[in-house]
Protein backbone atom coordinates (compact mmCIF):
# COMPACT_ATOMS: atom_id res chain seq x y z
CA UNK A 1 0.00 0.00 0.00
CA UNK A 2 1.39 3.71 -0.84
CA UNK A 3 1.62 5.79 1.91
CA UNK A 4 -0.78 8.97 2.33
CA UNK A 5 1.37 12.35 3.45
CA UNK A 6 -1.75 15.01 4.26
CA UNK A 7 0.05 18.43 4.19
CA UNK A 8 -1.59 20.77 6.31
CA UNK A 9 -1.83 24.55 4.49
CA UNK A 10 -1.41 27.49 6.54
CA UNK A 11 -0.31 31.06 6.23
CA UNK A 12 -0.85 33.46 3.29
CA UNK A 13 -0.48 33.03 -0.32
CA UNK A 14 3.57 32.77 -0.37
CA UNK A 15 3.86 30.75 2.41
CA UNK A 16 1.14 28.28 0.55
CA UNK A 17 2.95 27.93 -2.70
CA UNK A 18 5.58 27.14 -0.56
CA UNK A 19 4.42 24.08 0.92
CA UNK A 20 2.74 23.09 -1.97
CA UNK A 21 5.71 23.00 -4.34
CA UNK A 22 7.94 21.09 -1.29
CA UNK A 23 4.55 18.96 -0.98
CA UNK A 24 4.71 18.02 -4.76
CA UNK A 25 8.67 17.29 -4.08
CA UNK A 26 8.14 14.93 -1.96
CA UNK A 27 6.05 12.92 -3.81
CA UNK A 28 8.33 12.82 -6.34
CA UNK A 29 11.24 12.00 -4.17
CA UNK A 30 9.57 9.21 -2.45
CA UNK A 31 6.69 7.85 -4.42
CA UNK A 32 4.19 9.04 -1.82
CA UNK A 33 0.70 10.39 -2.15
CA UNK A 34 0.21 13.60 -1.00
CA UNK A 35 -3.48 15.15 -0.64
CA UNK A 36 -3.80 19.01 0.79
CA UNK A 37 -6.14 19.43 3.54
CA UNK A 38 -6.90 23.07 4.09
CA UNK A 39 -9.16 23.03 7.70
CA UNK A 40 -6.24 25.34 8.83
CA UNK A 41 -7.39 28.29 6.16
CA UNK A 42 -10.67 28.08 7.95
CA UNK A 43 -12.16 31.18 9.77
CA UNK A 44 -12.98 28.75 12.44
CA UNK A 45 -9.47 27.77 13.19
CA UNK A 46 -8.04 31.04 12.80
CA UNK A 47 -10.44 32.04 16.10
CA UNK A 48 -10.04 28.78 17.83
CA UNK A 49 -5.80 29.77 17.55
CA UNK A 50 -6.74 33.60 17.77
CA UNK A 51 -4.61 33.94 14.65
CA UNK A 52 -5.24 36.29 11.22
CA UNK A 53 -7.10 34.87 9.05
CA UNK A 54 -5.69 33.57 5.87
CA UNK A 55 -7.68 33.02 2.61
CA UNK A 56 -7.19 29.71 0.29
CA UNK A 57 -5.14 31.06 -2.37
CA UNK A 58 -5.76 29.58 -5.92
CA UNK A 59 -7.13 25.57 -5.34
CA UNK A 60 -6.15 24.71 -9.26
CA UNK A 61 -2.69 25.73 -8.52
CA UNK A 62 -1.76 22.54 -7.37
CA UNK A 63 -1.96 19.05 -9.05
CA UNK A 64 -1.82 17.58 -5.59
CA UNK A 65 -5.68 16.47 -4.69
CA UNK A 66 -7.41 18.44 -2.05
CA UNK A 67 -9.59 17.04 1.28
CA UNK A 68 -12.71 19.16 0.54
CA UNK A 69 -15.36 17.81 3.10
CA UNK A 70 -15.35 19.25 6.35
CA UNK A 71 -15.74 15.97 8.47
CA UNK A 72 -12.93 14.93 6.61
CA UNK A 73 -10.95 17.69 6.91
CA UNK A 74 -11.42 17.65 10.90
CA UNK A 75 -10.64 14.02 10.77
CA UNK A 76 -7.13 14.91 9.42
CA UNK A 77 -6.38 17.61 12.44
CA UNK A 78 -7.44 14.69 14.39
CA UNK A 79 -5.10 12.06 13.00
CA UNK A 80 -2.54 15.29 13.20
CA UNK A 81 -2.62 15.03 16.84
CA UNK A 82 -2.49 11.74 17.48
CA UNK A 83 0.13 11.19 15.79
CA UNK A 84 2.12 13.30 18.33
CA UNK A 85 2.09 10.37 20.70
CA UNK A 86 3.92 8.47 17.75
CA UNK A 87 6.18 8.88 15.55
CA UNK A 88 5.52 12.46 15.60
CA UNK A 89 4.17 14.82 12.58
CA UNK A 90 6.78 16.23 9.75
CA UNK A 91 7.31 19.49 10.93
CA UNK A 92 9.77 22.39 9.87
CA UNK A 93 12.07 21.76 12.78
CA UNK A 94 13.62 18.73 10.58
CA UNK A 95 15.99 19.19 7.53
CA UNK A 96 15.67 18.05 4.41
CA UNK A 97 17.32 14.47 4.97
CA UNK A 98 15.94 13.81 8.27
CA UNK A 99 12.06 14.59 7.43
CA UNK A 100 12.70 11.68 4.22
CA UNK A 101 14.01 9.33 6.49
CA UNK A 102 11.12 9.88 9.07
CA UNK A 103 8.46 9.72 5.98
CA UNK A 104 10.24 6.35 4.94
CA UNK A 105 11.66 4.33 7.87
CA UNK A 106 8.62 2.82 9.15
CA UNK A 107 6.80 0.72 6.64
CA UNK A 108 3.77 0.31 8.96
CA UNK A 109 2.97 4.04 9.10
CA UNK A 110 0.85 4.53 6.27
CA UNK A 111 -0.41 7.82 7.07
CA UNK A 112 1.91 10.67 7.30
CA UNK A 113 1.40 14.46 8.57
CA UNK A 114 3.08 17.48 6.90
CA UNK A 115 2.78 20.86 9.34
CA UNK A 116 5.30 23.60 8.78
CA UNK A 117 6.30 26.49 5.81
CA UNK A 118 8.89 24.10 4.60
CA UNK A 119 11.64 27.38 3.23
CA UNK A 120 14.01 25.38 1.41
CA UNK A 121 15.72 24.37 -1.64
CA UNK A 122 13.86 21.29 -2.75
CA UNK A 123 10.08 23.63 -2.88
CA UNK A 124 12.30 25.86 -6.02
CA UNK A 125 14.58 22.87 -7.90
CA UNK A 126 14.11 20.06 -9.72
CA UNK A 127 11.98 17.70 -8.02
CA UNK A 128 9.22 20.76 -7.84
CA UNK A 129 9.45 21.65 -11.14
CA UNK A 130 5.82 19.40 -12.13
CA UNK A 131 4.45 22.20 -9.95
CA UNK A 132 5.57 25.31 -11.32
CA UNK A 133 5.29 24.00 -14.59
CA UNK A 134 1.32 23.35 -13.59
CA UNK A 135 1.08 27.03 -11.26
CA UNK A 136 2.97 28.78 -14.39
CA UNK A 137 0.20 27.20 -17.80
CA UNK A 138 -2.80 27.35 -14.79
CA UNK A 139 -1.55 31.01 -14.46
CA UNK A 140 -1.43 31.75 -18.54
CA UNK A 141 -4.63 30.28 -19.27
CA UNK A 142 -6.36 32.47 -16.62
CA UNK A 143 -4.74 35.96 -16.40
CA UNK A 144 -3.07 38.28 -19.75
CA UNK A 145 0.58 37.75 -18.27
CA UNK A 146 2.97 40.12 -20.25
CA UNK A 147 6.22 40.92 -18.98
CA UNK A 148 7.59 44.14 -18.31
CA UNK A 149 10.54 45.30 -20.13
CA UNK A 150 13.94 44.30 -19.85
CA UNK A 151 15.57 46.77 -17.88
CA UNK A 152 12.16 47.11 -15.48
CA UNK A 153 13.11 46.51 -11.95
CA UNK A 154 10.69 46.52 -8.66
CA UNK A 155 11.27 46.15 -5.75
CA UNK A 156 8.58 43.72 -3.02
CA UNK A 157 8.53 45.82 0.40
CA UNK A 158 7.86 43.71 2.95
CA UNK A 159 5.73 45.81 5.74
CA UNK A 160 2.41 44.91 7.60
CA UNK A 161 3.39 41.33 9.81
CA UNK A 162 7.10 41.81 9.28
CA UNK A 163 6.80 45.02 11.48
CA UNK A 164 5.35 42.70 14.48
CA UNK A 165 7.59 42.57 17.49
CA UNK A 166 7.85 38.40 17.11
CA UNK A 167 8.63 38.55 13.49
CA UNK A 168 11.11 41.20 13.81
CA UNK A 169 12.90 39.06 16.41
CA UNK A 170 12.87 36.25 14.12
CA UNK A 171 13.60 38.01 10.36
CA UNK A 172 17.02 39.91 9.90
CA UNK A 173 16.12 43.74 9.28
CA UNK A 174 16.53 44.96 5.69
CA UNK A 175 16.08 48.65 5.77
CA UNK A 176 13.48 50.05 3.52
CA UNK A 177 16.74 52.94 2.17
CA UNK A 178 18.86 50.02 1.27
CA UNK A 179 16.96 48.15 -0.29
CA UNK A 180 15.30 51.06 -2.87
CA UNK A 181 19.19 52.22 -3.52
CA UNK A 182 19.75 48.04 -4.31
CA UNK A 183 16.65 48.34 -7.10
CA UNK A 184 17.86 51.94 -8.03
CA UNK A 185 21.70 50.43 -8.19
CA UNK A 186 20.04 47.48 -10.51
CA UNK A 187 18.26 49.79 -12.46
CA UNK A 188 21.49 52.03 -13.56
CA UNK A 189 23.33 48.52 -14.05
CA UNK A 190 20.50 47.69 -16.02
CA UNK A 191 20.13 50.65 -18.24
CA UNK A 192 16.79 50.32 -17.31
CA UNK A 193 13.72 53.41 -16.80
CA UNK A 194 14.28 55.74 -14.05
CA UNK A 195 11.14 54.69 -12.48
CA UNK A 196 11.02 52.18 -10.13
CA UNK A 197 8.02 49.61 -9.33
CA UNK A 198 7.06 49.20 -5.71
CA UNK A 199 5.19 46.37 -4.31
CA UNK A 200 4.07 46.36 -0.69
CA UNK A 201 1.51 44.61 1.76
CA UNK A 202 0.86 48.65 3.37
CA UNK A 203 0.39 50.83 0.48
CA UNK A 204 -0.30 54.05 3.01
CA UNK A 205 2.76 52.91 5.96
CA UNK A 206 4.97 52.91 2.65
CA UNK A 207 4.12 56.30 1.05
CA UNK A 208 4.92 57.80 5.01
CA UNK A 209 8.11 55.84 5.51
CA UNK A 210 8.87 57.12 1.81
CA UNK A 211 8.63 60.54 2.92
CA UNK A 212 11.24 60.27 5.52
CA UNK A 213 14.02 58.81 3.67
CA UNK A 214 16.13 61.15 2.13
CA UNK A 215 16.52 59.57 -1.73
CA UNK A 216 17.83 61.24 -5.18
CA UNK A 217 15.23 62.41 -7.42
CA UNK A 218 13.64 59.32 -8.61
CA UNK A 219 10.46 58.20 -9.16
CA UNK A 220 8.40 55.36 -7.51
CA UNK A 221 5.19 53.34 -8.92
CA UNK A 222 3.38 51.58 -5.90
CA UNK A 223 1.63 49.10 -6.63
CA UNK A 224 -2.14 49.28 -5.55
CA UNK A 225 -3.88 46.06 -5.52
CA UNK A 226 -6.68 44.60 -3.46
CA UNK A 227 -5.45 41.10 -2.84
CA UNK A 228 -2.56 39.17 -2.58
CA UNK A 229 -3.07 37.45 -6.04
CA UNK A 230 -2.63 40.69 -7.83
CA UNK A 231 0.51 41.98 -6.10
CA UNK A 232 1.96 38.53 -6.87
CA UNK A 233 0.88 38.61 -10.80
CA UNK A 234 2.39 42.23 -10.64
CA UNK A 235 6.04 40.98 -9.27
CA UNK A 236 5.88 37.86 -11.46
CA UNK A 237 5.80 40.18 -14.74
CA UNK A 238 9.09 41.38 -13.81
CA UNK A 239 12.41 39.89 -14.82
CA UNK A 240 14.27 42.05 -11.91
CA UNK A 241 13.02 41.81 -8.72
CA UNK A 242 14.50 42.82 -5.34
CA UNK A 243 12.58 40.96 -2.85
CA UNK A 244 12.82 41.28 0.70
CA UNK A 245 13.15 38.08 3.02
CA UNK A 246 9.77 36.60 2.31
CA UNK A 247 8.49 33.13 1.19
CA UNK A 248 6.32 36.00 -0.95
CA UNK A 249 9.63 37.08 -2.96
CA UNK A 250 10.80 33.60 -3.30
CA UNK A 251 7.81 32.16 -5.00
CA UNK A 252 7.35 35.44 -6.85
CA UNK A 253 10.72 34.91 -8.50
CA UNK A 254 10.60 31.19 -8.94
CA UNK A 255 7.38 31.76 -10.95
CA UNK A 256 9.08 34.44 -13.01
CA UNK A 257 11.79 32.65 -13.99
CA UNK A 258 9.71 30.12 -15.47
CA UNK A 259 7.83 31.99 -16.98
CA UNK A 260 10.15 34.31 -19.05
CA UNK A 261 13.22 31.43 -19.09
CA UNK A 262 15.50 33.60 -17.11
CA UNK A 263 17.88 32.74 -14.39
CA UNK A 264 18.97 34.88 -11.48
CA UNK A 265 15.44 36.95 -11.52
CA UNK A 266 15.60 37.25 -7.75
CA UNK A 267 18.17 39.69 -5.55
CA UNK A 268 17.37 38.82 -1.96
CA UNK A 269 19.11 40.14 1.49
CA UNK A 270 22.36 39.15 2.47
CA UNK A 271 20.86 38.08 5.42
CA UNK A 272 17.38 36.05 6.27
CA UNK A 273 17.19 35.41 9.75
CA UNK A 274 18.63 36.93 12.88
CA UNK A 275 19.59 33.24 14.08
CA UNK A 276 22.68 32.81 12.43
CA UNK A 277 22.25 28.81 12.44
CA UNK A 278 18.83 29.07 10.69
CA UNK A 279 19.72 32.29 8.58
CA UNK A 280 23.25 30.43 7.10
CA UNK A 281 20.70 27.18 6.66
CA UNK A 282 18.29 28.74 4.19
CA UNK A 283 20.72 30.95 2.78
CA UNK A 284 23.16 27.58 2.17
CA UNK A 285 19.55 26.35 0.55
CA UNK A 286 19.06 29.44 -1.90
CA UNK A 287 22.56 29.56 -2.65
CA UNK A 288 21.92 26.66 -4.73
CA UNK A 289 18.75 28.10 -6.73
CA UNK A 290 19.10 29.34 -10.47
CA UNK A 291 16.61 32.09 -9.79
CA UNK A 292 18.40 33.53 -6.71
CA UNK A 293 21.17 36.14 -6.42
CA UNK A 294 21.91 37.57 -3.33
CA UNK A 295 22.75 41.15 -2.35
CA UNK A 296 26.38 40.88 -1.27
CA UNK A 297 27.12 38.46 -4.09
CA UNK A 298 26.02 40.73 -7.21
CA UNK A 299 28.17 43.74 -7.30
CA UNK A 300 25.82 46.95 -6.70
CA UNK A 301 27.46 49.96 -5.51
Amino acid sequence: MTRQLELFLQGGLGNQLIQLAYADSLQVRTGSRVRINPVMLHPIWSRLRSISLRNRSWPWASPLPEVIDVPRQVWGVLRLYQSRFRAGPITDCLDDAELLQRITSNPANRWVGLLGYFQRRQAFDESSQRFWSHLKNNLLQRYSLIPFPHGQVVAHIRLGDYLWPANQRLFARYPLGQQIHDACSWSNQLGGPKSIHLVTDDPLNLKRLLTQLQLPSLEFTIHQADNAEDDFLFLARHRHIVGSNSTFSLCAGRLASELWGKAQVLRIPSKWYEDDAKNYQILADLDQCPFVYRMDQCGLD
